[in-house]
C-alpha cells in the first residue's frame, strides 16, 4: 500500500501532457533529422540539376544536409522550450533577463558561421566559371581571378565577422551607439598609428587594379624573391626557394620585379675557349636551341634568338642567346639547354675554359734578354 501511494504521489507530480508532448516531439525530431535527411542525401545523389544551384547543391551536400539537421533540432528545441515554458520560468526566473539574448546569440553565431561557408562555396564556384574566360581574355586571367578570389574571401569574411560582432553586442542590451562614438572619439587618436595599414590597403588596390603580379607569379620585391602564396589588401606573402615565407606589406613595396608576367625569358650566356673557332660554336649552339625549340613547343613559344659574340673575358669568350618562354617555364629549358650543350661541346670538341695564369720564373745568376723583364 505504501509503495503504491508513492508512486501515486510520483506520477501526480509528473506533466503527463507535457512529457508525452516531448516524446512525440523528439521522435518526430529524429524522423526527419535521420530518415529525411538519408532521403535527401540519395535525391541529391540522382539528381542532375545544372546551372548555378545544381553546381552548387552537388558541390556540398554535407553542407546542406547537416543545416537542415541543425534547424531541426533547433526547432525541437524551441518548441521543448515552448511546452515546457512556465516550468523554465520558475526554475531560471533569476537568469529569465538573459534567456532571449542566448538564444539569439546563438542563432546569430550559427547564421554567420553558415553564410561564411555559403559565400567561400559561392566563390569557389564562380572562380572555377570565371576563370577559362579570363584566360581566354588576357595571358594573366587565371593569377588574376587567384588574387582577386583570395581578397574577396578575406574581405566578405571581416565583414561577416564584424557585423556579427554588432549584432551579438545589441542582443546582450550594449549601448552601440556609445561604442561607436567611442570609437570615432578613438580613431583620431589611432589615426596617426593606423596611418601604415591604410596605406597598405591603398597599396594592395593598386597591385590588385594595375595587376603589377598575382598568385602564382615569381616576383622580386624589394629584394626578397619568390613565388607569391597569398594576397590581401593588407599584405603579400612570398615563398622562396628555401622554402621561407615572406610577408611583406603593400604599403612598403617599392620595387617589383615580375619573371612570369605573360611571359619569360633565357638570358643564355656561356663561356668558350679563346682557341675556339666562334663561328663554328655559334653554330652548333644555334643547332642545339632549334632542336630544343621542336622538342619543347609549349614551352619555347618563340623562335630562339642567337646574339652572337657577347664579351671577352680573361681567359674566355661568352657567347650569348635568348629563349621566350611560357611564365615559369625559363628554368625548365634553361637547365635542358645546358644539359645539352655540355654534350655537344663535349662531342665537338669546344672546350669550356677555366681560369689559368701564366707565372714566369726567373732562376739567380741568370741574365734575361732585354725587353723579357716586362
Amino acid at each position: 500500500m505504501k509503495n503504491q501511494t508513492l508512486i501515486e504521489t510520483v506520477m501526480s507530480k509528473i506533466p503527463i501532457p507535457e512529457t508525452a508532448a516531448s516524446a512525440g516531439l523528439f521522435l518526430v525530431a529524429i524522423f526527419i533529422s535521420r530518415v529525411f535527411g538519408k532521403w535527401l542525401e540519395r535525391r541529391l545523389a540522382r539528381s542532375q540539376s545544372e546551372g548555378f544551384i545544381g553546381e552548387f547543391l552537388t558541390k556540398d551536400k554535407k553542407l546542406l544536409i547537416h543545416s537542415i539537421r541543425i534547424i531541426v533540432w533547433f526547432a525541437f528545441i524551441v518548441f521543448l522550450s515552448m511546452i515546457w515554458a512556465d516550468y523554465i520560468e520558475k526554475i531560471f526566473s533569476s537568469a529569465k533577463s538573459l534567456y532571449a539574448p542566448i538564444i539569439k546569440g546563438v542563432v546569430i553565431v550559427v547564421i554567420a558561421l553558415m553564410l561564411y561557408r555559403a559565400i567561400h562555396l559561392a566563390t569557389e564556384i564562380l572562380l572555377s566559371r570565371l576563370t577559362p574566360v579570363a584566360e581566354k581574355a588576357t595571358l594573366r586571367g587565371k593569377q588574376r581571378m587567384n588574387s582577386i578570389s583570395q581578397i574577396f574571401r578575406y574581405g566578405s569574411s571581416a565583414f561577416i565577422f564584424f557585423v556579427a560582432s554588432l549584432m551579438l553586442l545589441e542582443t546582450f542590451g550594449i549601448d552601440l551607439k556609445a561604442i561607436l562614438a567611442t570609437i570615432g572619439v578613438g580613431s583620431l587618436a589611432v589615426g596617426f598609428g593606423a596611418q601604415s595599414l591604410v596605406k597598405d590597403v591603398i597599396g594592395g588596390v593598386f597591385i590588385l587594379c594595375e595587376d603589377q603580379f598575382g598568385v602564382g607569379d615569381i616576383v622580386d620585391i624589394n629584394g626578397e624573391g619568390g613565388l607569391v602564396e597569398r594576397m590581401t589588401l593588407r599584405i603579400t606573402q612570398l615563398r622562396n626557394s628555401e622554402g621561407t615565407l615572406i610577408t611583406v606589406p603593400n604599403g612598403s613595396i617599392v620595387n617589383v620585379k615580375n619573371f612570369t608576367n605573360e611571359w619569360s625569358r633565357v638570358d643564355y650566356k656561356i663561356c668558350v675557349a679563346l682557341k675556339t673557332d666562334l663561328e663554328f660554336a655559334i653554330k652548333v649552339l644555334s643547332d642545339e636551341a632549334e632542336k630544343l625549340k621542336n622538342d619543347m613547343p609549349e614551352d619555347i613559344t618563340d623562335n630562339p634568338e642567337v646574339l652572337g659574340v657577347d664579351e671577352f673575358q680573361d681567359s674566355a669568350v661568352v657567347l650569348r642567346l635568348w629563349f621566350k618562354t611560357a611564365p615559369l617555364r625559363q628554368w625548365v629549358v634553361r637547365r635542358e639547354f645546358n644539359k645539352r650543350v655540355h654534350k655537344r661541346f663535349k662531342e665537338e670538341g669546344i672546350s669550356i675554359p677555366f681560369p689559368q695564369r701564366t707565372l714566369w720564373v726567373k732562376p739567380e745568376g741568370i741574365t734575361l734578354p732585354p725587353g723579357a723583364e716586362k
